[in-house]
């Protein structure tokens, strides 16, 4: 009887510690839901063509409560409804790489 190999396949290393990767890996990710603290900026583009840019730091920033900006952002989308042709959300993704890498490195240092 033919002896079965114990050798596990052979693993790929892969380097995502640069922006560009960071941004790569994020296009591919279906965001039905993003954090606000991952956020950079919203941009709504209405019908008209104009662009309404809101800075989601400064709002964090200038609010006791992250809830409540989440709200107040709910019904501005709400009330701006039937203007609104897009809306963008642009992802702070030096912000993002340092948290995983920082969650990865506390959840792999008891395997080193």
């Amino acid at each position: 009887m033919p002896r079965k190999s114990s050798k596990l396949p052979k693993a790929k290393k892969i380097v995502i510690n640069n922006k560009k990767a960071w941004k790569d890996i994020l296009k591919e990710v279906d965001k039905k839901e993003v954090p606000l603290e991952l956020l950079n900026y919203i941009n709504i583009r209405l019908i008209d063509g104009s662009d309404v840019k809101i800075d989601v730091p400064t709002l964090l920033k200038n609010s006791s409560d992250a809830l409540l900006v989440e709200e107040y952002l709910n019904e501005k989308f709400e009330e701006l409804d039937s203007y609104i042709d897009n809306v963008d959300f642009f992802i702070n993704v030096d912000y993002v790489s340092k948290t995983v890498e920082e969650s990865t490195s506390n959840i792999l240092k008891n395997l080193l």
